[in-house]
């Protein structure tokens, strides 16, 4: 970590242009302006995006969600020539009830966001939350193998509260510079979302925030990012000694990420990243530098030092079908063995996954109503690894919340007219589980499990151990009173069946919601 903060702080010495503005992380922030971006021809796939101060389209999104129908008392703003300090309060109160029991969220901070001068921009939330879950995600915050350790998922760690609810907070921020019209730079915590739908393989933000230090490169009809991360590795349960204090166990990841827009309809993103752990040795740095060259390919380096790092290539593809229609693709692909999969033997390592979706932004003419089909599948044992390289972060991936082994259908139906919100969401999910009362095999579900212990080496075909379906249905109505932080009042019905080995459990819940809603929660899994 020390490494990254000198690097930034070099960088940050030879600044000196405009400030930048970043767009939220949230799909429903985001899908209610896709339009906006399709028109503009802009590159998304890469998310947050980040724009500058002079963007014309980013001027009028600032007019529409800084500006339009403000309710001032719920903010503070001060501005002038030299800086701008916006101050917002942030809640998430909810109360639903199912059959036998209720369930509650009460959720309280503040979100800042500014510029200092025409260098510096900067935006910081903090969030404190006390929550009582439904029966099934309580049972997924219980589900780490560690005793007295409980993930809220996207969260992080969580105290027993009143001794069937968690206490636990979340805080994220960063500061960006444009260094000049091509290059911006950002440092912070947070987290990020590579693709064009509802879910990503490639990386999403499913997982815990975590440091992270990105470069973006604009060069005409290409875009190249760079990304340097530090995650937490709790699953592996190796405890590092700091400053004579216990801490969780390091690891590291670099990431390239270059879009091209090939034609005025084609998009073509491609990927490449490596996650490493952390270095035990006294004395020895953690940081490869190696994997810090900003332009290197990363499987050649890793091959050269015969390492024992984990590497992903991917490529994310938007081919835009019309002015409101487009459609996406994404393909990962971990480890292969070209013969075996010719034989289709169900060699083992032969780890892939690839998702294809479509999306109908103002479906039927109809201005807000909008539209999206989605189709994943991952191989079992993709993303896992040998050692704790696995592609996971505070004990949870970071890319599709099931980890591997599983495909999935995803339908969403928004629709909005003024300040009304309709949404309907509908995933259906076939997965090979392993087996929980027994770690010493791995089926290829839970990337964290070491793949040596696998159950076998040809004969892997998907849904490979207990296959299991989930399929998860949510109504949400919502009124909207302030654009400026995307207050709501809301009522939602929420179902979630799960079927496995015989057994089905089947829960259905109610309930009423006043939220800022600027984050995603992934609870559909």
């Amino acid at each position: 970590m020390k490494n990254l903060i000198f690097l930034v702080s070099s960088l940050i010495s030879i600044l000196s242009s405009a400030q930048t503005n970043t767009f939220p992380l949230s799909y429903k922030f985001f899908d209610a302006n896709e339009i906006n971006f399709l028109k503009k021809d802009i590159n998304t796939s890469f998310r947050p995006v980040i724009f500058s101060m002079e963007d014309s389209l980013e001027n009028m999104l600032r007019k529409k969600y800084y500006e339009v129908h403000s309710i001032k008392y719920l903010s503070f703003k001060y501005q002038n020539e030299n800086y701008e300090l916006l101050i917002s309060p942030l809640i998430n109160l909810s109360y639903s009830k199912s059959k036998k029991e209720s369930f509650s969220n009460n959720s309280r901070g503040l979100i800042i966001k500014g510029s200092i001068g025409n260098k510096l921009s900067f935006e910081s939330f903090f969030l404190e939350n006390q929550s009582f879950f439904p029966t099934y995600l309580d049972s997924i915050v219980m589900s780490v193998p560690i005793s007295e350790v409980e993930i809220v998922p996207g969260q992080g760690e969580a105290r027993i509260f009143k001794e069937n609810g968690y206490d636990y907070s979340r805080s994220e921020g960063f500061f960006s510079y444009k260094i000049n019209k091509n290059i911006i730079i950002q440092f912070g915590h947070g987290k990020h979302f590579i693709g064009n739908g509802y879910r990503s393989l490639i990386l999403s933000d499913n997982s815990y925030p975590y440091p992270f230090l990105r470069l973006q490169t604009s060069l005409g009809i290409f875009r190249y990012t760079n990304l340097f991360t530090e995650f937490m590795d709790i699953r592996n349960n190796q405890l590092s000694i700091i400053n004579g204090f216990d801490s969780w166990s390091r690891k590291y990841m670099s990431l390239h990420f270059l879009e091209c827009n090939l034609t005025k309809k084609l998009k073509l993103g491609i990927f490449e990243s490596v996650v490493y752990a952390e270095n035990h040795a006294p004395g020895v740095s953690s940081i490869d530098l190696n994997y810090l060259n900003p332009i290197i390919f990363y499987r050649p380096v890793e091959y050269s030092l015969r390492s024992p790092d984990n590497v992903l290539l991917g490529i994310d593809l938007k081919y835009r079908t019309n002015i409101s229609q487009f459609l996406y693709a994404q393909f990962i692909l971990d480890e292969f063995t070209l013969s075996e999969i010719k034989s289709n033997s169900g060699y083992w390592a032969n780890k892939y996954g690839y998702q294809i979706g479509y999306k109908f932004l103002n479906f039927l003419n109809i201005i807000g109503l909008n539209t999206n089909f989605e189709y994943n599948l991952v191989r079992p044992y993709t993303y896992s690894h040998w050692n704790s390289s696995s592609y996971g972060h505070y004990a949870q991936p970071l890319a599709h919340p099931l980890g591997a082994n599983f495909d999935e259908s995803v339908i969403k139906i928004d629709y909005t007219f003024n300040r009304l919100g309709f949404n309907i969401k509908y995933n259906y999910a076939r997965v090979g589980l392993d087996d929980t009362q027994n770690d010493s095999i791995s089926y290829g579900s839970d990337i964290f499990l070491n793949y040596n212990l696998r159950s076998g080496n040809y004969g892997i075909q998907q849904f490979n151990g207990t296959k299991a379906s989930i399929k998860n249905f949510k109504f949400n109505i919502s009124y909207l009173i302030d654009y400026k932080n995307n207050l709501k009042i809301g009522f939602f019905i929420s179902n979630r069946s799960f079927v496995y080995n015989g057994y089905e459990n089947d829960e259905t819940y109610s309930g009423i919601y006043i939220k800022t809603d600027l984050f995603n929660y992934y609870y559909d899994r």
